[in-house]
């Protein structure tokens, strides 16, 4: 029971109530529904947690892989030629580069590689460091959204195409990923994992939120090049147009079959893209990628630490399609652009 003094008593720091002499230290304070977690979620993302660490072996495993193989991959590559292209529901070559200007551009490809490497755990440094608040602090690193994506959607992409294969589908594999050299393997998937993600999202989607920017008179507009520009329903119409021309890159050489699994990586990358950065997506290319350099260059490893993506990333899926749930919800919500006013109003699940 209380009296009329004490909330007032209570109010002003006091340890007992002065009137009826109630003791405040032996209340059990209830704490605010409204700032608890449910438990389930707050496992949920823990989940995320191991996928991060086998995400960060894989990234150091990459640039061992790189180091390791990019001189003799630099010698290989004179001998070849590279097309530089614009992709337009067909490829446009550009100019195709031969001798010493293919090595150069191995060469660039090997230096973004390991900048965005080194990046995204710098830009993922709280996540790195396990202490007081740590998930709260890690759940909005790239890293966090990287590991909860990537062996999930490897998962769901393994999934679509056994379930393919069930129905007497056939989905063979290209003859230029076959009998792959280190040096090949090397320079096709750095060179998807860097000039693909040029092409497909910041021609595709980057440009488009720059003219968007431009409508809008957003200040600095030309940094929507980079990515990093939020979550809006423009951002998002462009994430999926993008995505499924992505996809649709792929019916060529792989065959329609391919367009279905491949659309969830070009959802995936676009939404780190959009996100973070274009570092961000170039790393889910490079790692979902390289591990072709796995299988030639170091195939034990490459294996063992592939399941252990793979089975990260299953644990991952109940949190991604929550979060996928609540962010559908949540669409209505979104501002148009991102841009003016009603940008501090995105509070949504996507994000």
């Amino acid at each position: 029971m209380t009296c009329d003094e004490c909330e007032e008593c209570r109010k002003n720091g006091y340890r007992y109530c002065i009137k009826c002499g109630r003791s405040f230290d032996e209340e059990e304070q209830e704490p605010d529904p409204s700032t608890l977690e449910p438990p389930m979620d707050s496992l949920m993302k823990r989940l995320v947690i191991p996928a991060m660490a086998a995400i960060v072996v894989a990234i150091l495993i990459n640039l061992g892989v790189l180091i390791f193989n990019l001189t003799p991959t630099i010698d290989w590559v004179q001998s070849q030629s590279l097309s530089l292209y614009v992709y337009l529901f067909d490829f446009c070559p550009i100019i195709t580069l031969k001798g010493v200007w293919v090595q150069f551009a191995m060469s660039v490809f090997a230096i973004i590689l390991a900048f965005c490497s080194g990046y995204i755990l710098y830009k993922s440094r709280g996540a790195l460091i396990f202490g007081s608040g740590y998930i709260e602090r890690a759940k909005d690193t790239p890293l966090y959204s990287l590991s909860m994506i990537l062996g999930a959607v490897m998962i769901l992409e393994i999934a679509m195409t056994l379930l393919f294969n069930a129905a007497g589908l056939s989905t063979p594999v290209p003859p230029g990923l076959k009998d792959l050299t280190p040096e090949k393997a090397l320079f096709l998937f750095s060179e998807a994992a860097v000039y693909e993600e040029i092409a497909f999202r910041v021609v595709l989607f980057g440009v488009p939120m720059v003219i968007v920017g431009l409508i809008t008179k957003q200040k600095g507009f030309l940094k929507n090049l980079g990515g990093g520009f939020g979550v809006s329903k423009i951002a998002i119409l462009f994430l999926i147009i993008s995505s499924v021309i992505f996809a649709y890159a792929h019916v060529s050489g792989w065959g329609l079959w391919k367009m279905f699994p491949v659309i969830l990586g070009g959802l995936a990358m676009g939404y780190l893209y959009m996100k973070f950065g274009l570092y961000a997506s170039i790393m889910f290319h490079m790692i979902n990628d390289y591990m072709g350099v796995w299988a030639v260059t170091i195939p034990t490893l490459g294996s063992i630490v592939e399941i252990l993506i793979l089975f990260t990333g299953l644990l991952c899926i109940p949190i991604l399609f929550k979060r996928l749930w609540l962010g559908l919800k949540g669409m209505k919500d979104l501002p148009l652009t991102g841009n003016g006013d009603q940008e501090e109003s995105n509070d949504s699940s996507l994000d």
